[in-house]
């Protein structure tokens, strides 16, 4: 039964009407607590529905930087809002996301560790763009103390697991690039 009645809760300005009309059916039968708590409720709610936090332009920018991986995207938004907070800003406007994306980039470079290897790959990858089994030299190779491509794959999964690097879909050869966040623009 209540399932049916589910629809009307998604959409911020029906919950904020159906909170008006009980706040009001309180009012009337002289609850006035619960009324006031419900108007309030359904102000915010119109209010923040008509300010969103980020324009589409914005929202754009985080999903390129997040390359479609949900798991980069959440982690980037929520190191951008909490910047954000940090910075006291009410909405995220341009320079508040471009530090979000610093300080996003700062925390996963950081909370990382990186190894003296784990930070050579990453500089070679954002230098390359992409690295490959094809693609590195064995002189690359010898400076991270390997001499074949697989002797590396323990350094590309650390980096992996840290959310920096991504293996790219190729059937031919093993490539990986790196968070968006650590290429060179």
């Amino acid at each position: 039964m209540l399932t049916k009645f589910l629809p009307l809760f998604i959409y911020p300005l029906r919950l904020s009407l159906i909170l008006l009309i009980f706040g009001l059916v309180c009012l009337i039968r002289l609850k006035r607590r619960s009324a006031i708590a419900l108007i309030s409720a359904a102000i915010v709610i119109l209010y923040m529905s008509s300010m969103p936090l980020l324009s589409d332009l914005l929202m754009r920018s985080l999903c390129e930087k997040s390359s479609g991986i949900p798991r980069w995207f959440n982690r980037n938004a929520s190191y951008i809002l909490l910047h954000a907070a940090n910075l006291g800003a009410n909405k995220i406007i341009p320079n508040i996301l471009e530090a979000g994306f610093e300080y996003a980039r700062q925390q996963l470079a950081g909370e990382s560790q990186l190894t003296a290897y784990e930070f050579y790959l990453l500089n070679l990858i954002t230098d390359k763009g992409i690295v490959s089994d094809e693609t590195i030299t064995l002189e690359e190779l010898k400076q991270m103390g390997a001499n074949e491509f697989n002797e590396i794959l323990p350094i590309i999964n650390n980096l992996i697991q840290k959310d920096i690097v991504r293996l790219l879909p190729d059937d031919l050869s093993y490539s990986i690039t790196a968070n968006p966040l650590f290429l060179k623009e």
